[in-house]
Formats: C-alpha cells, sequence, structure tokens
C-alpha cells in the first residue's frame, strides 16, 4: 500500500511543483521556496500539460524529484 502512495504523492508533487536553476545573487519573489541552486514554486491544481506551459512560461521545468531529503523541502517539512 504504501508503494502506490508514493506514486501517487510523487505524481501530484510532479505536477504542483517546478524548478529553475538560480544563481546565488539572485533574489526568488516571494512566493518562491529557494534552495542552493534551485527555486520552487507551488502550483494549487493543473493538468500535466498546464503545469508543464507555465513552468515553461516562468523559465522553468516540473520538478523532479531525486531524494528524500529534496521531497521533504518541496513538502515544506
Amino acid at each position: 500500500m504504501a508503494k502506490p502512495m508514493l506514486i501517487l504523492w510523487t505524481t501530484l508533487v510532479i505536477s504542483l511543483v517546478s524548478f529553475k536553476n538560480v544563481s546565488p545573487k539572485e533574489k526568488c519573489e516571494s512566493e518562491w521556496k529557494q534552495r542552493p541552486g534551485y527555486a520552487y514554486k507551488r502550483y494549487c491544481s493543473a493538468t500535466f500539460d498546464e503545469a508543464e506551459k507555465t513552468c515553461q512560461a516562468e523559465e522553468g521545468h516540473l520538478v523532479s524529484i531525486h531524494s528524500e531529503e529534496e521531497n521533504q523541502f518541496v513538502r515544506g517539512e
């Protein structure tokens, strides 16, 4: 049961969060959460295609989670 929930959560996060590379001197807008080298922004809801278009319009991409630490950061834990 835990694996399907993890897959579901990952899918939701991917469709709701975008990220972009940022230089250390660049400040993020207030709604962006910054992490060394990246900035993340959550969206309330969107289809995959809508989310990708929104991310591209803001010079970003849909997030791809690569660690538990990054997952916790994106989730706000």
